[in-house]
């Protein structure tokens, strides 16, 4: 079988600590390329890694016809439209959560994931946990069983401790600035609670799932955003199938992000 030729976008926490690390172990794939706006840790993080081509920005990395897929992890805002740019070029992509802070953000996203070719995957990985499908089940057989009548609201609490599990690994670093990123909450959230409702959209708002296969291709999230309601496997936002169509030299949409 051929190797799945990936480009990342990124160099923070968990590029460096998570995705980067499992992408050059993996036997499936070839971590062919990394796109980062800071010059100095790009070039550091692509030796650590030994990744061939260094790029500048994720739009450079986007007309590069080498790679079959894309990797994302950025602030909460870039993520989702460096996402949407790559979902454009019709070539499946797999993306940190959130999403994105707001519909309007997530439709963006969501409507890039119907360009021919592309897919979108979201990293809410705790979906897989042992503790949160045990809970998940004795949640339906609660439900089934009817003895706590209608059940409006469950909150379930992972009690892991250190996230991190002590890693302590050494991350490349570089005196540049974090890219400008705003963070604009829906109309309806008073500014003073920003920080609090990014946290709740960061760890517990997920989009909506979906087996990616044709009789599903047409179908689009019940609330319009693929935001706030649990499915079964994967975490995606269905695509048309069809074999992923390239960008080539062309030159995608204009993007805040440069």
């Amino acid at each position: 079988m051929a190797l799945l030729n990936v480009g990342y976008v990124g160099c923070g926490f968990m590029a460096q600590n998570v995705h980067l690390p499992n992408l050059r172990q993996s036997a499936q794939c070839a971590l062919e390329g990394l796109a980062e706006v800071r010059t100095d840790l790009g070039r550091k993080v692509q030796a650590k890694f030994g990744i061939p081509r260094l790029h500048d920005s994720h739009r450079a990395m986007a007309r590069d016809d080498r790679y079959d897929a894309f990797a994302v992890s950025a602030g909460y805002v870039a993520q989702g439209q460096i996402a949407r740019d790559l979902l454009r070029t019709g070539r499946p992509v797999f993306m940190e959560k959130p999403i994105a802070l707001t519909v309007q953000q997530a439709l963006a996203v969501a409507e890039a994931a119907q360009t021919p070719g592309a897919r979108l995957m979201v990293g809410y990985m705790m979906r897989y946990d042992a503790g949160y499908q045990l809970a998940r089940a004795k949640v339906k057989e609660m439900r089934a069983a009817g003895r706590l009548g209608d059940l409006t609201y469950v909150r379930s609490h992972g009690f892991r401790g250190d996230w991190i599990a002590g890693a302590d690994t050494a991350m490349e670093t570089s005196a540049e600035p974090r890219p400008p990123e705003n963070w604009e909450g829906p109309d309806w959230l008073p500014p003073a609670c920003l920080h609090a409702y990014v946290g709740y959209v960061q760890q517990y708002v997920q989009p909506e799932s979906r087996p990616l296969s044709a009789g599903c291709r047409r179908r689009r999230p019940r609330n319009g955003c693929g935001l706030g309601r649990q499915g079964r496997r994967r975490h995606c936002i269905p695509a048309r199938q069809g074999r992923p169509r390239r960008a080539g030299n062309r030159q995608l949409a204009p993007s805040p992000l440069g």
